[in-house]
């Protein structure tokens, strides 16, 4: 079984003096010569300005995949892109990748590396979001 401190991405806490947050472990993709740290529950990777990583490589699609963290790790959801996403040798939809997984889409490979150290982001105070209603930390 893997370690679960690598494969566990998110989870609900509850700080001192009760106040609830969600704790993450953030990770790293290495495109090339570039490391980009990355602490955000969903990031976006595409050639379309306005991805959250934007790759200049004529056969990744506008939106190619998203990585989701959650309480199971880290999920890479290819978002019916053209050409695909390849995971470790293999053609991926929706995959959880492990500590040092390679991406390939088009052109660019990307190392996918979790980090050590886990950061918490508190949970919003709003119990809704325009017509969404929750107070859950899941939610929030």
């Amino acid at each position: 079984m893997s370690d679960p401190v690598h494969t566990v991405a998110t989870r609900a806490v509850t700080l001192e003096g009760g106040a609830r947050a969600r704790r993450v472990r953030p990770y790293v993709l290495r495109v090339g010569d570039e490391t980009l740290a990355v602490s955000s529950l969903g990031y976006r990777v595409g050639s379309r300005p306005g991805a959250d990583l934007v790759l200049d490589d004529p056969e990744v699609s506008r939106l190619h995949f998203e990585i989701l963290m959650d309480e199971h790790g880290y999920r890479l959801r290819d978002l019916g892109s053209t050409n695909g996403t390849v995971v470790d040798g293999a053609r991926a939809n929706d995959v959880y990748l492990r500590p040092g997984s390679r991406v390939v889409i088009g052109g660019t490979t990307l190392v996918f590396e979790p980090r050590g150290e886990e950061v918490d982001v508190p949970a919003s105070p709003a119990a809704s979001f325009g017509p969404l209603v929750g107070a859950s930390v899941a939610v929030c």
